[in-house]
């Protein structure tokens, strides 16, 4: 059985404070990790807002559209029609 010396003892002793260091900049790093995350989480909240509301606006638009080209289609067969009728009266 091999006993540990002085010399062991602060060898390991050194070591532990070297893993007490490196565990703190680990932890300083996952810290930088969450704050990053959290900016990320709010930056995706941002942008899903910003689609949501222009999807919104482009179904407005669509909507309007719609509209738009149902009266110029009711208008287009209303001149159709009037043409149509001319054309047998006249035949």
């Amino acid at each position: 059985m091999d006993l540990a010396t002085k010399t062991d003892l602060l060898a390991l002793k050194t070591d532990f404070a070297e893993l007490r260091g490196e565990f703190g900049e680990l932890k300083t790093e996952f810290g930088e990790l969450r704050a990053d995350f959290s900016e990320l989480r709010a930056d995706m909240a941002e942008f899903k807002a910003d689609v949501r509301t222009d999807l919104s606006g482009m179904k407005r638009d669509m909507s309007e559209m719609k509209v738009e080209l149902i009266k110029w289609n009711v208008g287009a067969m209303a001149v159709l029609t009037a043409i149509f009728a001319a054309i047998v009266r006249l035949g």
